[in-house]
């Protein structure tokens, strides 16, 4: 692949997911505070997603819905462009070296990519989480309250230095890890049945990319939900920094200390915290994304993937 097709790939990745972060950023803020509610045996602030958004609103105005934005688009295109670009290039690599590209190369190549995503828009990941999870409801778990972006940025730098930006890092490499592997894969095997059958064949191609989408979207979202339940409260929860200049969570040690707190005190349908809401946020985003990953990768006329 050339290098020229590299970049073109990331820049696609990168601003394909724009559109669909602004969809569905009201429902990611409803997903974020039902995930880290009930911890340490505080009262549940909402009872599901339609109440935590009408009560959002209702306390905190309409534009409370549309918290962390910034760090949320940003997050975007510094994954997604990763992800995404890295996934069609690798795919044609294994393809050009060693044939065709088996199911468990496709969940591999996923796995990486999502991975690799996550690490280079970990920042502004945290960030958002953050904002996201501020709540003036007196039930509220938030720990965090930043005027913005910037502020944020600052604040965490000049509070843990660096290693402050990748709190709950392994967490989120390893949800999104395990989501890539599912959907993206998901996507080309759904895409290429739709493509065999008489009804989507004979259709425009955005009917196939739509019906493609739906179904990864389902398929990353009950693989991912419990590990994303994890890394929104590791995100979330307060932290210090030692005599030694480390980093210092307050609730929960690492991924694994969560997860077991979290079942020993909430069970395990609380793992499925927010469930709906995720579906509902991945759903859409998914389907926007995609769509307009398509469209992108194909508006130079010399990109060499193929695409129907």
């Amino acid at each position: 692949m050339s290098s020229g097709n590299a970049i073109q790939d990331f820049l696609a990745g990168a601003f394909a997911p724009v559109p669909a972060v602004l969809a569905t950023n009201p429902i990611e803020v409803c997903k974020t505070r039902l995930q880290i509610q009930g911890q340490s045996g505080v009262q549940v602030a909402y009872r599901g997603s339609f109440h935590a958004l009408t009560s959002i609103v209702e306390n905190e105005g309409i534009f409370a819905l549309q918290k962390g934005i910034v760090p949320a688009i940003f997050f975007q295109m510094f994954f997604n462009g990763a992800r995404l670009g890295s996934y069609d290039s690798l795919k044609e690599s294994y393809s050009a070296r060693f044939g065709s590209v088996p199911a468990v190369a496709h969940s591999a190549i996923g796995a990486f990519s999502g991975a690799l995503g996550f690490f280079c828009g970990s920042p502004f990941h945290l960030i958002k989480v953050r904002m996201q999870a501020h709540s003036l409801h007196p039930n509220s778990r938030s720990s965090y309250n930043y005027t913005g972006c910037w502020d944020a940025l600052t604040t965490i730098y000049r509070q843990t230095g660096v290693s402050g930006f990748f709190v709950g890092v392994r967490a989120g490499m390893t949800k999104v890890a395990i989501g890539s592997s599912f959907q993206l894969p998901s996507y080309d095997y759904a895409k290429s049945y739709l493509l065999s059958t008489p009804f989507f064949s004979s259709r425009a191609p955005i009917l196939t990319h739509f019906g493609a989408s739906l179904a990864a979207g389902f398929v990353a979202t009950a693989a991912m939900n419990p590990i994303d339940v994890v890394s929104t409260r590791l995100c979330n929860q307060p932290t210090s920094v030692d005599a030694n200049g480390r980093v210092v969570p307050a609730l929960y040690k690492n991924s694994i200390d969560c997860f077991i707190k979290t079942v020993q005190t909430e069970g395990v349908a609380s793992l499925y915290r927010g469930f709906i809401a995720h579906y509902l946020r991945v759903c859409p985003y998914v389907i926007i994304t995609f769509l307009t990953w398509e469209k992108l990768k194909n508006v130079h006329p010399t990109h060499t993937h193929q695409h129907k």
